[in-house]
């Protein structure tokens, strides 16, 4: 697995990402995971812990969204919607850093953000 900016600016490493890993050799379902994701695209330990694997895919997207929409919900004002996906993000990040219980009012106003605006992530 590759750590691109967003990831390396969260301190994740390659170790957060288990289930984009060719390794734990030795282990008898390699063969398994191979075939899955010749087949599906990925594999079962994408579905371990799936919030992480979904908020590992999101949360750089949406750093990236918040620094240069061109767009913003009626209602907000530029200043107000970027605060709003950075929380977005925030809430995302800690979850893919399994870091989120210590910050839970947080974590949860950034998933009821989500909720509220994700028709409106385009740009």
């Amino acid at each position: 697995m590759k750590l691109y900016h967003y990831e390396k600016e969260a301190g994740l490493t390659e170790k957060d990402f288990y289930w984009d890993q060719d390794g734990m050799p030795g282990d008898e379902r390699h063969e398994t995971w191979s075939k899955q994701r010749e087949e599906y695209g990925f594999d079962e330990r994408e579905i371990w812990d799936l919030k992480i694997v979904i908020s590992a895919f999101l949360f750089p997207r949406l750093r990236m969204f918040a620094g240069s929409f061109n767009s913003y919900p009626l209602g907000l004002t530029p200043l107000s919607w970027t605060e709003a996906v950075d929380k977005m993000a925030h809430a995302f990040e800690r979850i893919a850093k399994n870091d989120s219980e210590d910050q839970w009012e947080e974590v949860e106003e950034g998933l009821d953000l989500f909720r509220k605006y994700f028709f409106n992530l385009w740009d």
